[in-house]
């Protein structure tokens, strides 16, 4: 992907081959410290257990709901979503990270 590597430096963000998304905070880089990182996952974390689907699966990945079992049950479209109504929501105070979330999903309504 030309000039990917090159985008994901300039916002900080990054996405894999399956839809997945993380943000590219830089610790350390003046981007976003190492207290505000772990206060924005332990934000999104608290968030994302009450997203579930109809089986009562939640989106919040941790040791026994990995990644790939939270992309199998949720599609790319219900993830992304439910970031948008975390940046939104409860994680707009995280103002970069939001506005990185949209600047790499513009299609996705905040």
């Amino acid at each position: 992907m030309a000039g990917a590597r090159e985008a994901v430096e300039r916002v900080g963000v990054q996405s894999d081959a399956a839809g997945g998304f993380w943000h590219g905070d830089q610790i350390g880089h003046g981007r976003l410290g190492v207290c505000e990182h772990h206060a924005l996952h332990s934000d999104m974390n608290d968030f994302l257990q009450n997203v579930t689907d109809e089986f009562g699966n939640s989106m919040r990945p941790t040791s026994a709901n990995k990644g790939a079992d939270v992309r199998a049950n949720f599609s790319r479209a219900d993830r992304l979503n439910a970031l948008s109504k975390f940046y939104t929501g409860s994680g707009a105070k995280y103002t970069q990270a939001a506005a990185d979330f949209f600047a790499q999903n513009p299609d996705v309504c905040p």
